[in-house]
């Protein structure tokens, strides 16, 4: 990710830095994971009630 992408205020140097500590391709797919598994809670949740 580029840091304009980011919409973060920061200097270059401060970015580089941000995006060096965290690699971004695992912390996406982690990221999605949690959004289909709570998405997946919730209809079931829903498919329950009714």
């Amino acid at each position: 990710m580029h840091c304009s992408e980011m919409e973060l205020e920061l200097s270059d140097e401060e970015c580089l830095a941000l995006i060096q500590q965290q690699p971004d391709g695992p912390t996406i797919i982690i990221l999605l994971l949690l959004l289909l598994f709570s998405l997946l809670t919730s209809l079931c949740e829903l498919s329950i009630k009714d």
